[in-house]
């Protein structure tokens, strides 16, 4: 009785997992690609028969080992399906992976969304183990097929490579997800990455800078046209007192749609165009110090020394002073930092500064503390279904607690000698373009890439800053702030051009877009560049 529990379990299992696989054959069926779909079937069959030999085997080492990964493949392919609205790909999988320190953050906002592929996840598992008891005959013939065990992996991955990091739509997501995760680290580990040995600076700094401390804010998931300085309704009303203050730029477009390689880009210089040679340039932190300026890294993400956004031990050494808040709790790290860089300007000698701020990283409701009436309602609770009006009000809720507050504690008091840069990593997908909110890989929202940019320059410099606003308003992109910042901390303008590009005094060679995904060539294939316009 227990081997048909079994065998009807496996069969519920990969047809209740597996709900693309009619619409791909259709789709085959409707293009005339009738190879394709015997090949499909193929695919289908060897990965059928892998199941059968790994659920009947007699060894229970086989059973949980690979029922596991089989679990967990399928949860994550239907987890990612769910929220993304498309087949988890080679590139979603890096993203997922370098953003892995913000998994329980993930798991926390799409909770509701989860808890069907979990379930199945666990069916699967438990089918899994179940105890075998075949003829003996059976079992020596399920014995002796042991080697289609990994066999689909092998095949799957090779499809994806061959597919350019694509190929899985349709396929088991029993096996799918793990063999994306195996390419991953085995094409990494021979192909031009983000991380290499660096280079020492191209030049030499030959003029003065712009102020005694040069302050960069990467904010997190702010996106440009939710960034409103309206007394009544906006999220960051405590500007508008303080607008004499700084230059708007308007709307900016991102390097990228995902923080790892968004702060990546700027602290690295990327070059649109150059992106190849990320992985060697001078971090930002090697001008700053060859210019005289002590480097602070404030990070209002993790804690207990973690690092984070393609951040190793070699870029770490460049940076004197890396400060993390680990007793803080998280609706006040913005305002907290915002009291450090205070302190810190008041410090004798040059400071470069970069913040990477808390932001408004969901889960939103996580970000703020309610205290009496909410500015906006209706708010989302814990583990609730994400829902258009509440989750915008939550964002917005997040923006105005963390943002808001943290230029309220900045520009409480003249910052002595200082020039702020502020942007964002991204910008945010608010339904616009189904459930996943930024890192999108297909067919991304155009919001995903939309973020802002002011300058508060001191007095001496706010007529050039405004020069650079007549030039780059409502035209700008990430890729001109690394220059940008160079030219602010001594450097001359012509050689800093020759190397990364124009400043922001010259409106950029590209139009405004973001990539999505990996920001290198992956198989071959061209990065993927997306507009911020609707």
């Amino acid at each position: 009785m227990i081997q048909i529990i079994k065998a009807l379990g496996l069969i519920t299992f990969i047809v209740g997992t597996n709900t693309e696989l009619l619409s791909r054959l259709i789709d085959m069926w409707d293009r005339g690609r009738y190879v394709s779909m015997l090949v499909f079937f193929v695919i289908w069959g060897i990965s059928l028969l892998s199941l059968i030999v790994v659920f009947f085997n007699k060894s229970i080492g086989v059973r949980v080992l690979f029922g596991l990964l089989i679990s967990i493949s399928t949860f994550c392919g239907m987890s990612y399906f769910s929220i993304g609205g498309h087949a988890l790909n080679y590139m979603d999988m890096e993203l997922l992976w370098i953003s892995r320190a913000h998994s329980m953050k993930a798991l926390d906002y799409y909770f509701p969304i989860l808890v069907t592929p979990f379930i199945w996840g666990v069916f699967g598992f438990i089918i899994a183990i179940l105890p075998v008891n075949l003829p003996q005959r059976l079992t020596s013939y399920i014995k002796n097929f042991i080697f289609l065990v990994p066999l689909p992996y092998l095949i799957l991955s090779t499809i994806t490579y061959k597919k350019a990091g694509y190929g899985t739509v349709g396929m088991p997501n029993q096996f799918s997800s793990v063999s994306t995760f195996i390419l991953l680290h085995a094409y990494d580990s021979v192909s031009r990455g983000m991380i290499e040995k660096r280079v020492a600076p191209y030049f030499q700094p030959e003029d003065k800078p712009l102020a005694k401390n040069i302050i960069f804010i990467m904010d997190e998931s702010i996106r440009g046209d939710y960034l409103s300085f309206d007394q009544e309704t906006g999220t960051v009303p405590t500007l508008w007192d303080k607008r004499e203050l700084f230059v708007d730029f308007g709307k900016m477009s991102s390097s990228n749609n995902c923080s790892g390689y968004s702060n990546a880009v700027f602290r690295m210089g990327g070059i649109r165009g150059k992106l190849e040679s990320i992985g060697s340039n001078p971090f930002i932190w090697q001008y700053a110090k060859q210019a005289g300026f002590k480097t602070w890294y404030l990070d209002a993400q993790l804690k207990r020394g973690e690092l984070q956004n393609f951040m190793t031990e070699e870029e770490r050494s460049y940076i004197d002073e890396f400060v993390q808040l680990d007793k803080t709790e998280e609706p006040d790290l913005d305002y907290t930092f915002a009291s450090k860089i205070k302190r810190i300007t008041e410090l004798k000698g040059k400071n470069f500064i970069f913040i990477n701020k808390r932001g408004a990283h969901f889960p939103y409701a996580e970000s703020y503390r309610l205290i009496g009436e909410p500015r906006y309602k209706p708010l989302m609770k814990k583990n609730q279904k994400p829902e258009k009006e509440s989750m915008i009000n939550s964002y917005k809720m997040a923006v105005y607690w963390n943002t808001n507050r943290f230029f309220e504690k900045l520009l409480e008091s003249t910052l002595n000698d200082s020039f702020i840069f502020y942007t964002s990593d991204h910008g945010q997908n608010l339904f616009d373009k189904g459930q996943q909110t930024h890192c999108n890989t297909e067919g991304p929202a155009f919001s995903e890439g939309l973020v802002p940019f002011l300058i508060f320059p001191n007095e001496r410099n706010f007529e050039l800053v405004q020069k650079w606003k007549g030039v780059n308003h409502d035209k700008g992109t990430h890729f001109q702030l690394f220059p940008s910042v160079l030219f602010s901390l001594g450097y001359n303008k012509e050689m800093i051009e020759k190397s990364y590009g124009p400043l922001l005094d010259k409106r950029a060679k590209f139009p405004q877009e973001f990539s999505a995904g990996p920001v290198l060539s992956k198989f071959g294939k061209e990065v993927d560049w997306n507009s911020i316009s609707q």
